[in-house]
């Protein structure tokens, strides 16, 4: 292994990485109509925007095996000078967890936090401050140049807060969390057993992706529990294999007439027009209505189904170019409409291909998506380029 450059800063980069995977078990725990936040109120939140009492916030921290977490830790003391702040709003939160991969000190006040209740918390909380007081006041009368240590200074910004006694009944220490680098394993144990084993990394990633992607640009991270439940489902199709039906609306079948006048301007029509082919438009109309509309209505925002769409696009780009290749080669310039129109019926009366996971992707979709293709892509035309004549 390379040695590690003097620059080099990967623990910084490792707890963001640790926050993700924080987020990602959240998700798996959310409810109906709750939310995971990444970045809001700090590392991670949970809440229902209509019940926010009862939500959660937590801060995520990742130490060396030998750091336990003592009575004048940092890692405490800066998390409740967090959460006193003026800035915060406890009121939205019913837990405030420190998470951490410390164990707590044999000798630690905290040993007993998580089991009292208000008053014995602030009894930890005051008796910690109180024998740190001592002990500064001890190095003072040795040294009186000495400076006052960093977590006794948050003591005194805490104990000064108006703020404290509206949070410490709230406040849950979660010790010896996973790291980073054994979480993925208890993810793939403890959530993904409904996916076939040679898949779980696979899964695991692309799931980490999705809770990546969902960033408000430079406003942190939103998940709602209905678009993380459906890219659940819709991993969970494709890894299964379980074929399913096309979603057919027959509200979509026809497009109405309010939006017809608008669509006979599209590319997609006129393309159709340049080989005189005029009775297939209303057809074609209708096609393109349903195949957009069902995209948006089915397919929008959810991962999977938009690589399955892109990957449909592939598909019919690469079959258009094939056949329209062969089509010209066998055309002749005196019978050019002719053979563009058998083209465009040969396409569109063509089988649909496999399409995601269903198993009976209807025409109509195939053939709205070529005029969706037609109208964003000069490369499928109708009307032949003919090479010879008679």
């Amino acid at each position: 292994m390379a040695k590690k450059l003097p620059f080099s800063s990967p623990a910084p980069t490792g707890a963001i990485v640790s926050q993700f995977f924080l987020a990602l078990e959240k998700c798996f725990d959310m409810l109906d109509g709750e939310v995971v936040y990444i970045e809001k109120d700090g590392d991670v939140s949970s809440n229902n925007p209509l019940n926010i009492e009862n939500g959660e916030q937590i801060e995520l921290k990742e130490y060396a095996d030998d750091n336990s977490l003592t009575d004048s830790h940092l890692n405490f003391w800066n998390t409740l000078n967090n959460w006193t702040h003026k800035d915060f709003d406890s009121k939205k939160y019913k837990y405030l967890i420190l998470a951490t991969t410390q164990e707590i000190g044999v000798n630690s006040k905290f040993l007993k936090w998580n089991n009292s209740n208000y008053d014995g918390k602030l009894k930890i909380l005051t008796d910690i401050y109180a024998e740190a007081n001592t002990r500064y006041n001890k190095k003072l009368q040795a040294d009186a140049k000495s400076k006052k240590p960093e977590p006794l200074q948050l003591m005194d910004e805490i104990f000064k807060s108006n703020l404290l006694e509206q949070v410490i009944d709230k406040i849950i220490i979660d010790c010896n969390r996973t790291r980073r680098d054994q979480i993925s394993e208890e993810i793939k144990q403890k959530h993904l057993k409904a996916f076939p084993i040679g898949n779980l990394d696979q899964v695991l990633n692309l799931l980490i992706g999705y809770v990546f992607r969902n960033e408000e640009y430079n406003k942190g991270w939103e998940i709602t529990c209905l678009k993380f439940k459906t890219e659940l489902q819709d991993l969970s199709s494709r890894y299964n294999n379980n074929s399913q039906l096309f979603p057919i609306h027959d509200d979509l079948k026809n497009i109405p007439e309010s939006e017809k006048e608008k669509r006979l301007k599209y590319t997609f029509i006129k393309k159709i027009e340049e080989i005189d082919y005029h009775e297939v438009i209303p057809n074609s109309l209708n096609e393109y209505w349903f195949a957009l509309n069902t995209i948006i209505r089915e397919f929008h925002g959810r991962t999977q189904k938009e690589k399955a769409i892109k990957a449909l696009e592939d598909n019919l780009l690469n079959t258009h170019n094939t056949s329209y290749k062969i089509a010209c080669r066998n055309s002749k310039i005196s019978r050019l409409i002719n053979d563009s129109q058998n083209f465009y019926d040969s396409i569109t009366g063509s089988q649909a291909p496999n399409f995601d996971i269903y198993n009976d992707t209807p025409p109509i979709f195939k053939n709205g998506m070529y005029h969706i293709l037609a109208d964003e892509n000069d490369k499928i035309i109708w009307k032949l380029n003919p090479k010879g004549d008679e």
